[in-house]
């Protein structure tokens, strides 16, 4: 006789992939994080290596943003067996399958490291292997470096890497910085230097990446990391917020406050001390030749 009987079946396909560290664009066919996922656009043309979108329609059989295949569930599975012969190990008689039906229809999974709606986005899974939550995302590994949420899709905001754990240093511009390897996108602001603008100029130094010496503030004051000027007056001879200038010709002192006195045959005075080079002319004495 033939025996028919139905029962309700899940089949759950499973994928192996080989991951290997890829810089630029993808190789042709593949998109996504490490070009892991495989185009299906029709005639064999390359898709989009971020998003996987083609640019005309899919494969046959492929279909969504990313031309991506549907999960399915088989709803139904059918076995039509018939008897065959004993034997000495199979004293009673045995059956054997003669015909399998079933049926499927689309499921609400998501295939190959994909999620949300028409499974349009990507898991962002620390460990890349990991195919996360076909309806919410989530990871059982974390969210991969520089993100978080339950969805893993949220850059951290501010701070950088595993479990947005390290906060961004001093980039240029008060930008954020990278929230994955937390290197500033334009340099570090002034004041500051390392490779993740976390380091403090040293004694002395100033400006962006620390490379310029402070100048001549008084008493060898040390002046302002970030812009160089010195906290309050110039060593003599001196002028300007940096105190970088030297005093013009006939001027000397402190920010260069004071004339030059009587100095022999109109020569300017030491722009440091004040004191005339060769003395004074006549008619006039005293240290700067001014009585």
């Amino acid at each position: 006789c033939t025996t028919h009987f139905s029962f309700p079946v899940f089949i759950d396909l499973t994928w192996s992939e080989v991951f290997l560290p890829v810089t630029g664009k993808c190789p042709f066919g593949k998109f996504g994080r490490q070009c892991r996922l495989t185009c299906h656009c029709k005639d064999d043309v390359d898709c989009d290596d971020v998003g996987g979108s083609c640019p005309g329609p899919c494969s046959e059989g492929w279909s969504g943003p990313s031309c991506q295949p549907p999960a399915h569930h088989i709803n139904q599975l059918q076995l039509t067996t018939s008897p065959s012969s004993s034997s000495p190990h199979h004293p009673a008689p045995a059956h054997h399958i003669t015909q399998l039906q079933f049926t499927t229809s689309p499921s609400s999974m998501c295939s190959e490291f994909t999620f949300g709606m028409n499974c349009s986005q990507e898991c962002s899974c620390s460990d890349p292997r990991e195919n996360c939550n076909g309806i919410t995302g989530s990871c059982n590994s974390g969210c991969r470096d520089g993100y978080t949420g339950i969805t893993c899709t949220s850059p951290c905001p501010g701070h950088y890497g595993k479990e947005c754990r390290y906060k961004c240093g001093h980039c240029y511009g008060n930008l954020s910085c990278n929230h994955e390897t937390g290197k500033c996108p334009h340099g570090c602001a002034p004041g500051w230097t390392g490779p993740f603008c976390q380091q403090a100029c040293h004694t002395g130094t100033y400006g962006i990446d620390c490379v310029h010496l402070c100048h001549r503030c008084l008493d060898n004051a040390t002046c302002d990391p970030q812009t160089g000027n010195c906290p309050w007056r110039c060593e003599p001879g001196w002028k300007g917020v940096r105190c970088d200038t030297e005093c013009e010709s006939g001027r000397h002192g402190q920010n260069c406050a004071f004339p030059c006195g009587h100095c022999y045959g109109a020569f300017p005075c030491d722009r440091h001390t004040g004191m005339c080079p060769s003395g004074c002319n006549s008619g006039f004495e005293g240290l700067f030749c001014t009585k």
